[in-house]
């Protein structure tokens, strides 16, 4: 990618031209800060991986998929020694906590264990963890399993063994993460109260937003997957574009949506205004108070599904429902003449996770779950009249493996 510069926090973007000034010593301070475990994110429990190079993670990448596998519930927390392997890691794992690994001092291990709760540490390579860290993690009872050289079959049974019994509900929770600030701010019995005031800008149904996007005929309906550029589209007419999150922003490839749908707190100031997209109405209340923090007292255009489909709802689903299947089921509730599909590769594109993307490991996080994806987007379209035009092959497979099978056992 000509021209881009990768900083631990933000990856590949495109058109940087040179380092932001300070990038380097902001970098330097965020990662002595979590030598000391300071400002790292609270989670519920979490599952530890140690590595010295991004290679045993890597290599690794098949074990931690099987071990996290329907857990979320539970972190990912990937730590290195140095500042340049954990920004790789943050570049690989995208929707995991990759940190610095703790200092061995007692305060800094203390601080680790209180925030992230490590059940179980997994030190790829051998004891390449700081022997006082390492002498702090075993004294504290934390269960250790050490990986040198390749990688034993049953491993991650024995792994899966040593972790606690699934305690919350992913999808009624918001998973492994304890509530932040903002979380708790949202809410609050004042937030509840003065919410409402700041959501005159919501669609309570599909006639409304049908309206509001002005009746479209042919809706394009994009994820963040390789398929999401793929050359076709640009031949397919379309009136409306829904997308998901911000990833797409600085790729100039049909980025001028007219809905988005918001996982990412971030999208709300990244994405030019349009109507977003949010699942519950938990999560609505959170984007709310975000988006009166980044945007002020404007009107947020937004639509709950949650609130309007029955195939949103929390208690339907064993995982969250990611945003490239929720907006398949808006796009299909319009009634479109025509619903093209691109980029909802299910992480199993041969191009990589991302359209355009550096290497990164290409599996659901842990809140997420396959088989979850694919019977919802079968439900949003079981009904739809329209044409369906679907660019992922890996979506069209898996949607006709499943009727098949559906077929078979009726």
């Amino acid at each position: 990618m000509q021209g881009a510069v990768l900083d631990p926090d933000r990856g590949a973007r495109p058109g940087a031209v040179g380092p932001e000034p300070g990038a380097g010593a902001i970098a330097a301070l965020r990662f002595a800060a979590e030598r000391r475990a300071i400002g790292l994110r609270r989670a519920r429990a979490s599952v530890w991986f140690h590595g010295a190079a991004i290679g045993a993670f890597e290599s690794a990448a098949g074990l931690v998929g099987e071990v996290m596998q329907g857990r979320g519930d539970l972190a990912l927390v990937l730590t290195a020694p140095d500042r340049q392997t954990v920004a790789a890691l943050r570049r690989f794992f995208p929707d995991d906590v990759a940190v610095a690994a703790p200092a061995g001092t007692a305060g800094s291990f203390a601080r680790f264990r209180d925030r992230l709760r490590p059940c179980v540490l997994v030190l790829l390579g051998g004891d390449t963890l700081d022997p006082a860290t390492l002498a702090r993690a075993a004294g504290s009872g934390l269960a250790l399993c050490r990986v040198a050289g390749s990688i034993d079959p049953g491993l991650s049974a024995r792994i899966r063994a040593l972790l606690p019994a699934r305690g919350v509900d992913v999808g009624a929770s918001g998973g492994w993460r304890l509530p932040t600030l903002r979380d708790r701010a949202g809410a609050s019995r004042a937030w509840r109260a003065a919410g409402p005031l700041f959501a005159r800008g919501r669609i309570d149904g599909w006639d409304e937003l049908r309206e509001r996007l002005a009746r479209p005929r042919s809706i394009l309906c994009l994820g963040n997957g390789p398929s999401s550029e793929d050359p076709r589209l640009l031949r397919l007419e379309h009136d409306c574009l829904i997308r998901s999150n911000w990833r797409w922003r600085d790729r100039g490839f049909l980025d001028r949506p007219q809905m988005v749908f918001v996982g990412d707190p971030a999208t709300l100031h990244r994405v030019p205004p349009c109507v977003f997209g949010i699942w519950s109405v938990e999560l609505e209340r959170g984007m709310l108070l975000r988006h009166l923090v980044v945007r002020g007292p404007a009107a947020m255009e937004f639509v709950t599904l949650e609130r309007i489909s029955p195939l949103a709802a929390r208690s339907r689903w064993p995982s969250r429902p990611s945003n490239g299947a929720l907006s398949i089921v808006a796009a299909a509730a319009l009634a479109p003449e025509r619903l093209v599909i691109g980029g909802m590769d299910l992480f199993l594109h041969p191009g990589g996770r991302y359209a355009g993307a550096e290497r990164m490991r290409n599996a659901y996080s842990s809140a997420h779950d396959r088989d979850t994806e694919v019977a919802i987007v079968d439900l949003a379209l079981r009904d739809f009249r329209g044409e369906v035009v679907i660019l992922s092959d890996v979506l069209r497979e898996r949607l006709d493996r499943m009727r098949e099978e559906a077929g078979r056992a009726r």
